[in-house]
């Protein structure tokens, strides 16, 4: 299975509509994650790939099989990743500022061009900005599945 980009303009659209569904009260299908952890982890998610610093990761999630196997190819199982340290430290200021703000990095992800976007990942190692773009899609549309949205 090949996964969509959110760069792609259905794909950005059918995100942002879900992203409408889900309320501070939305109960989640599986895993440990709480919808007051939800948006401060999408929008970190965002974040991550906006950024210019940080370390690449290194190990086997960050070889180039692996990485286009698991962001381009791979189902990831309902609860079955877990976080990598670090994904829940910011807290949420408010339901519907933390989701304007989700919403306005979405558009400033694909208002950016693609050779700006971040080089490396932490779990995943060097990616190039077709990956993020799918991965950037995958994460939001994950999470979204994760509370029935």
């Amino acid at each position: 299975m090949t996964y969509p980009s959110i760069r792609d303009e259905t794909a950005h659209a059918d995100i942002v509509r879900r992203l409408g569904h889900l309320g501070p009260d939305s109960v989640r299908l599986w895993g440990v994650m709480d919808p007051g952890q939800l948006l401060p982890h999408l929008v970190d998610g965002v974040r991550l790939a906006l950024r210019d610093e940080g370390p690449a990761g290194r190990g086997l999630l960050a070889t180039s099989v692996m990485r286009r196997l698991m962001i381009h190819r791979a189902a990831w199982p309902p609860g079955k990743a877990k976080a990598p340290p670090g994904a829940f430290q910011r807290t949420m200021r408010s339901w519907d500022g933390d989701r304007q703000e989700l919403f306005e990095l979405l558009d400033r992800y694909r208002a950016t061009p693609p050779e700006r976007i971040r080089a490396g990942h932490p779990v995943f190692g060097r990616m190039k900005p077709g990956d993020w773009d799918v991965l950037v899609w995958r994460h939001l549309d994950h999470h979204l599945r994760q509370f029935g949205a």
